[in-house]
């Protein structure tokens, strides 16, 4: 995934460029999930988007564990059978934990 790619080579000394690419793969992984439709990850990329815009005006650093969870979760997707309990519950979870840390 293009995505875990950008988020392993990290930050570079150009932020605004490097969080500019990690949105515009987040964004591409949703417009995806919107054709297929997938509705999980469209809503969970949608919450982590905003999350990450809400971390960016603040200046704050990135959650890098959602991001780790976030791309594990996608990997583990493309591989799972379509009615995967498993992989369905994550999203329920991750999408609430966003929400909260959106909240606060």
């Amino acid at each position: 995934l293009k995505l875990t790619a950008i988020l392993e080579r990290g930050e570079s000394t150009d932020k605004q460029a490097w969080f500019n690419e990690l949105f515009r793969a987040l964004h591409s992984v949703k417009s995806a999930a919107m054709v297929v439709p997938v509705d999980s990850v469209t809503r969970s990329t949608h919450l982590l988007e905003s999350l990450l815009q809400q971390y960016a005006e603040q200046n704050q650093p990135l959650p890098e564990d959602l991001l780790a969870d976030f791309t594990s979760w996608l990997a583990e997707l493309a591989s799972a059978e379509p009615d995967d309990q498993k992989l369905l519950d994550w999203s329920r979870s991750f999408e609430q934990q966003v929400a909260e840390t959106l909240q606060a």
